[in-house]
Parts: structure tokens; sequence; C-alpha cells
């Protein structure tokens, strides 16, 4: 028996059908995730959420399009993605408290010309002006990608990516015209 095979209704976790194909593509999967999932508990839960959203696009598998083992794979590799995406969104907001920070830093001149080159960066990206700012922030900051860009400003995709290619285009010639930092004197 094959996805296609399988009818759509009733969808019961109980369902027998269900084990056996969790069994015929449980290594499969398991597999895949295990390349880029290597926390016990984190891959537990990725291949959870690939079963479910697995069994609930069974109804949209064609045979004529892909192998069943190919349309498996494809939406595992998603389910993967999305689960990174969602840890760094997590990671992002949740920055860790740093008791004693006067203890821990300690300036070198490698750290004093980073610092003097992120100050540049960061005067040349607040010229750009709040939107291109904004959207190259989305972009190369926060790893949004161009389309999620898109649904959260409202505007088209091709304007997204003309503002992110416009705006690295007139980052650099800022860079190379802002003066040195202060400090660096």
């Amino acid at each position: 028996m094959t996805l296609a095979d399988t009818p759509t209704a009733p969808r019961t976790e109980d369902d027998a059908r269900a084990r056996r194909w969790m069994e015929r593509y449980g290594r499969l999967i398991r597999s895949i995730a295990r390349r880029t999932i290597h926390d016990a508990w984190d891959l537990e839960e990725v291949e959870q959420e690939i079963h479910i959203k697995l069994w609930k696009a069974m109804d949209r598998f064609d045979p004529a399009l892909a192998k069943e083992s190919t349309f498996v794979a494809v939406v595992a590799q998603r389910c993967i993605v999305d689960f990174h995406r969602r840890r760094a969104r997590q990671m992002r907001h949740r920055p860790e408290p740093i008791e004693n920070a006067e203890e821990l830093v300690t300036v070198d001149e490698d750290d004093a010309e980073r610092s003097e080159q992120f100050e540049r960066a960061s005067r040349a990206l607040r010229s750009l002006g709040p939107d291109r700012e904004r959207i190259l922030g989305m972009s190369y900051l926060d790893g949004i990608t161009h389309r999620e860009i898109a649904k959260q400003t409202g505007l088209s995709l091709g304007t997204v990516k003309s503002h992110l290619r416009r705006g690295l285009l007139e980052l650099k010639n800022r860079l190379h015209a802002l003066p040195p930092c202060p400090s660096a004197a």
C-alpha cells in the first residue's frame, strides 16, 4: 500500500495504517533530521512534527510527481528548516543575563578595531533612513527571508529585493565616504 492508496478519512492516531506508515519512513525521517539537529529532545520533537505534517499531507501526495520517499524527504526538510528558524527567533528574544559584566570585559587592540568598525557600519546604516535600515536589518541581522519581509512590511517582494540591493550599494558608498570614528583619532 502506498500513501496514495491510503484513504484520507477517518484519520486517528491509533489507526493501524498510520503505525505502518510511520514504521516505513521513520528511519528516513530520523536520518534527515539528524544531519542538523543534534539534541535528542529537539530531534524527537522535530520527528513528531514531521510525522504529523506528513500524516496531514498524505492526501496531497501525487505518485505521478514524485516517489513517496521524495515526498517524505521534502516535507521533513521543510519541517527542519521551520524548526531552525523558530529556534533562531527564540534565541534572539532570550538574551542571557550576565552577572558581573565588568569583570568579563577585556579590551585589546582587536576589540577596539572591531568596535570602531561596528560604529562606522552602524552610522552608515542609520544614515540610509528608517525604512531601508529596517529592511536591511530584517534580512541581514535577523535572517528573515525576502518573502517574510514582504509579508511583514506589506511591500511587494520585488520592492523588498530592490530596497535590499540599493541599500547595500548605498551602504557601501556611505561606508567609504564616512570619516573615521572619533575614537580612532
